[in-house]
């Protein structure tokens, strides 16, 4: 994966959208056409870094990446020149509020990866997933109610050997009529399917379930 991100950084536009086919691309921009935001939600599975790469370049509106800072700042930086070859603007994960509301009253898009890991200090919600208790970040369901933006899904699936397709589902236009947690249910759920049918275009190594808590300590 991180070979394909690094040939990814001498690719031009045209290139990389030949690499990463949009399926449905109007699922997003029906949402732009009316003025809304978008919280698109993926994960760690398919190729996520060339899915935000072409993203961005395929959109006029802009494209917030959040993201998880790395603790070797020299390969972080490396990673997200790469990220923000073609106008995306890369978000560190407690700076997401922040930068949303300097977009505020405009179309733009935000790009979550679902399947982030949480420490157990981080308002999150607990699920099982996979057959695992599992803790899930509130972000995108908290930030699309508070923007009144549309939840979209994207699956990133891989056709053969470094070319990939994306396609796009609407989890919700209205996420102030859903109910608590309804949201982040529905995008874990997503998930979940897709990793059973193609288990292995998931990112396992990323320990996923590091910061579980132990099992007498789940409700102190």
């Amino acid at each position: 994966m991180m070979v394909e991100s690094i040939k990814m950084a001498s690719m031009s536009k045209r290139s990389a959208c030949k690499r990463l086919r949009l399926n449905n691309p109007e699922e997003i921009s029906k949402h732009f056409e009316h003025g809304k935001p978008v919280m698109l939600v993926t994960a760690h599975y398919g190729n996520w870094e060339w899915g935000s790469l072409t993203l961005s370049a395929s959109f006029k509106e802009p494209c917030l990446i959040v993201y998880k800072p790395q603790t070797n700042k020299t390969f972080e930086d490396i990673l997200n020149r790469v990220r923000s070859r073609f106008g995306a603007l890369l978000v560190p994960m407690q700076l997401t509020l922040r930068s949303i509301l300097r977009h505020k009253g405009q179309a733009y898009w935000t790009v979550f990866l679902g399947d982030q890991t949480p420490v157990w200090q981080v308002a999150h919600y607990q699920t099982t997933f996979l057959n695992q208790p599992t803790a899930v970040f509130l972000g995108v369901e908290k930030i699309a109610k508070m923007m009144d933006a549309p939840v979209v899904f994207g699956h990133i699936n891989r056709l053969k050997r470094g070319y990939y397709e994306a396609t796009f589902t609407t989890l919700t236009e209205t996420p102030n009529a859903t109910a608590e947690n309804e949201i982040t249910e529905t995008h874990t759920r997503m998930l979940e399917g897709i990793i059973q049918k193609r288990p292995e275009l998931w990112l396992w190594s990323h320990k996923r379930w590091k910061n579980n808590r132990p099992a007498q300590h789940e409700h102190s």
